[in-house]
């Protein structure tokens, strides 16, 4: 990580906090709590689908003509999935299961019910080591158009 750089000019110019979340009433203090928060987000979120009518046993992609078993998501150290949505085009039932493609487990199978967004908010899967490749594979019989987007959180 660079050191954090001060500069006295930056802290003698004022910063107006009233129109966002800031505490700071200077520009260093506000780059600086600008770099805190950024540090400590550790939550992002990765989207898988399929642009077409998807089978059983299919998995969907993360990169466009490539699905997540030939190129699976590769997750950085201490990954939990802490929520997820599903969404489909067409009105339909289904099941997306979340695997561990490294450890060939499944790490978490979320249904869902028509074309309306889906939302899991409060998941804690763990089981997820760095390096390990995680995909994204549909187990029910056709989606339209299926749609899965995941948060994932790091933990030092």
């Amino acid at each position: 990580m660079f050191p954090p750089y001060k500069s006295q000019v930056a802290r003698g110019i004022p910063f107006d906090n009233q129109t966002n979340s800031f505490t700071a009433t200077n520009v260093q203090a506000a780059i600086e709590e600008a770099r805190s928060a950024a540090l400590n987000n550790d939550r992002y979120p990765i989207q898988a689908n399929r642009n077409a009518n998807t089978g059983i046993n299919t998995y969907l992609e993360i990169f466009p003509g490539e699905d997540s078993l030939t190129a699976p998501l590769i997750a950085p150290a201490n990954s939990t999935i802490v929520a997820a949505t599903i969404q489909a085009s067409a009105n339909t039932a289904g099941a997306i299961r979340i695997r561990n493609i490294s450890l060939n487990t499944t790490l978490i199978d979320l249904s869902f019910v028509g074309t309306s967004k889906q939302s899991f908010p409060i998941l804690a899967v763990g089981g997820i080591n760095a390096g390990n490749e995680i995909g994204f594979l549909v187990v029910t019989a056709a989606i339209n158009k299926p749609k899965i987007r995941v948060w994932f959180n790091t933990q030092p």
